[in-house]
């Protein structure tokens, strides 16, 4: 879906959501909550944690087995009144993104999400006309490939060859019985 500005321009988009996650949520039985969003880019994600967290809880942003909040496998945003934006710049599907989070409290705790869509760029308008590449490729058959001695080994070696004698000092690699 593309939305755009009076002026005809697209215009970005901010999707907010509210994870609450209930008292005594384990690290090891998060709570998966999916973010739906639109099949476009995703410029970036911005995680509000409020004061009060007290390092009791912690979040991440997926896709679907890769942790993208914060970086690497295994890994929380663990704080309180904590407020970041995190660049992503990743083309997602609507239904590509999940937020994961654990409170280990006896108070119920929220997470504040926004994430910051952005229309794909159109492949020719990432370079102008004269700097974009001649991506055409030529016939199959426009091109020789010619499969003779002469233009494998060049025709000076193959010259040299024709006029080579068999040495006569040096054994055969292969001999073959008489009679056979």
């Amino acid at each position: 879906m593309t939305i755009y500005s009076l002026d005809g321009n697209y215009m970005d988009r901010i999707y907010p959501l509210i994870v609450t996650v209930p008292a005594g949520t384990p690290i090891a039985a998060p709570l998966i909550t999916s973010f739906p969003l639109e099949d476009n880019l995703l410029v970036d994600v911005e995680v509000l944690i409020p004061s009060g967290h007290a390092g009791f809880t912690g979040v991440r942003v997926q896709r679907g087995d890769v942790v993208l909040v914060p970086w690497g496998q295994g890994t929380w945003l663990v704080g309180s009144d904590y407020n970041r934006v995190f660049p992503v710049g990743m083309y997602i599907t609507a239904n590509a993104i999940t937020i994961v989070a654990y409170n280990t409290d006896i108070f119920v705790h929220s997470f504040h999400m926004r994430a910051h869509i952005s229309e794909m760029p159109e492949p020719s308008s990432v370079l102008p006309p004269a700097q974009q590449a001649d991506t055409s490729l030529p016939s199959i058959s426009a091109i020789p490939v010619p499969l003779t001695p002469d233009a494998i080994l060049g025709a000076g070696i193959v010259a040299a060859l024709a006029t080579m004698k068999p040495s006569t000092d040096i054994a055969p690699l292969i001999t073959v019985p008489e009679g056979v």
